[in-house]
């Protein structure tokens, strides 16, 4: 995600950093003298400054939200000669996502080892266009969901200084348009970005396992998130899906 003076940061919640970070007294900056001062708030509002008054709650001791280009450096060791692959999920959603994905081509253009080894992946089929238009040889990874985008719009319908009407004819609508993006995801919109990969959540492929196939007839990669289960990684693997975990 973007800050809000535009550096590309590393973290999964697009809405809030307290469900795993918190602001601290930095003694050697003297950035923050009362955690007070600092109220919690997403990404996109805070400078990299204040970002880095922030540490996480659990792992290491005093461990802060990296840049892009700081975790990048920490793994590219690994990327080159360690046969390491990454997935670098893209979790802007607005006019800003842009920047993000000229950011990448860059990246990946300077690092050319890298079109071997990481994936731009997002749940935006308008994200992986850019990316795609941009830099062609990036291989690129569409995430779907049933239901995504009443989840995403929850918070945003809460917040939105909308009319109330305009709300709640959103909100019953939604679930229409919900069947419509992910019937249009899984057909034509992969063949039309040019995806190398398609990704979906565990309880989808779990309820239907030919699903895997399907997809992979048609010449895609299948990635299944997220599967912390050993016996559901080891069978997804010896299927020839590629699986994400919250545990290494």
């Amino acid at each position: 995600m973007l800050s809000k003076d535009e550096h590309p940061i590393v973290f999964h919640d697009p809405v809030s950093l307290d469900r795993v970070a918190r602001p601290i007294l930095d003694t050697n900056t003297k950035l923050l003298t009362d955690p007070k001062e600092l109220p919690v708030r997403g990404i996109s509002k805070l400078t990299l400054e204040e970002i880095k008054r922030y540490e996480f709650h659990r792992g290491p001791k005093h461990e802060r939200i990296p840049t892009f280009h700081e975790f990048l450096d920490a793994v590219n060791d690994d990327l080159k000669h360690n046969n390491k692959r990454l997935m670098i999920e893209v979790k802007e959603y607005t006019g800003k996502g842009k920047i993000l994905c000229e950011m990448l081509a860059k990246v990946f253009e300077k690092n050319p080892h890298m079109y071997q080894s990481a994936v731009v992946a997002s749940f935006s089929p308008f994200v992986l266009y850019n990316v795609r238009k941009l830099n062609p040889k990036i291989v690129t990874l569409l995430i779907v969901k049933r239901g995504i985008l009443q989840i995403y719009s929850k918070e945003h319908i809460r917040l939105s200084t909308l009319p109330q009407w305009v709300k709640s004819l959103f909100v019953a609508t939604v679930p229409i348009w919900d069947a419509i993006m992910f019937w249009s995801c899984t057909n034509w919109v992969l063949h039309f970005l040019g995806v190398g990969v398609i990704s979906f959540e565990h309880e989808f492929i779990s309820e239907d396992l030919s699903r895997v196939s399907k997809f992979q007839k048609r010449g895609y990669q299948v990635n299944v998130w997220a599967v912390n289960d050993e016996r559901d990684r080891k069978m997804l693997l010896d299927l020839g899906v590629a699986v994400t975990t919250d545990w290494f």
